[in-house]
């Protein structure tokens, strides 16, 4: 007996009708679930993708599809480690006032130089950054290598490399933090600057 294009119809539409309602069920979840994170977590940023498409829409999200979200805390991170550098850093003892060492801590993403990590400096422009990318903190005052390899009684043992190490213990679980010499383009091609470099796991 041949099937009725009528029952057709029918079943066609409750099946999407019964989609639809999985769809908006599930874009709901998601969004409720991701707020829940956002306050809970409170990561600097994040990336979404939906249904494999990064930036969708969760309205966009399919009756059975997938929402995945990488939530990035690069800029508390790297907000930490500039704070650790500052409070690390040698200070003249002839002249507490001048602070240029700890107010010259250069930031660089990916090997562009993008900022400099003074105290009470905004951080926000990381956000707008790739949170995957390499970041990398260092000093170029002449003198830096010097600090590094024990000049001041104030750091014997240095400052970046410790730094580094502070880092790795407190966020070693969301990043690698490692220690490194860095050949500065445009500076005397012989020096050295102590340098930390930052990366998203």
């Amino acid at each position: 007996m041949a099937r009725s294009l009528y029952i057709d119809r029918v079943v066609r539409v409750l099946r999407q009708g019964a989609e639809d309602v999985v769809q908006r069920a599930l874009a709901e979840t998601v969004k409720r679930e991701l707020g829940r994170v956002l306050v809970q977590a409170q990561p600097d940023t994040y990336q979404q993708w939906i249904d494999g498409k990064l930036g969708a829409p969760i309205a966009s999200i399919g009756p059975a599809g997938i929402a995945y979200f990488e939530f990035s805390y690069i800029r508390t991170i790297l907000g930490f480690a500039a704070e650790q550098l500052r409070q690390s850093s040698p200070v003249d003892i002839y002249d507490p006032d001048d602070r240029v060492f700890e107010e010259s801590h250069l930031l660089f993403c990916d090997g562009k130089e993008v900022g400099t990590l003074k105290n009470g400096a905004d951080l926000t422009f990381i956000d707008r950054l790739d949170p995957r990318a390499e970041f990398v903190v260092t000093n170029a005052q002449p003198y830096a290598a010097k600090l590094e390899r024990g000049l001041s009684d104030q750091a014997p043992d240095g400052v970046f490399r410790l730094v580094a190490s502070t880092v790795s213990r407190r966020y070693g679980s969301i990043v690698t933090s490692r220690f490194l010499w860095l050949r500065l383009e445009g500076l005397e091609e012989a020096a050295a600057y102590p340098a930390i470099a930052i990366q998203a796991r």
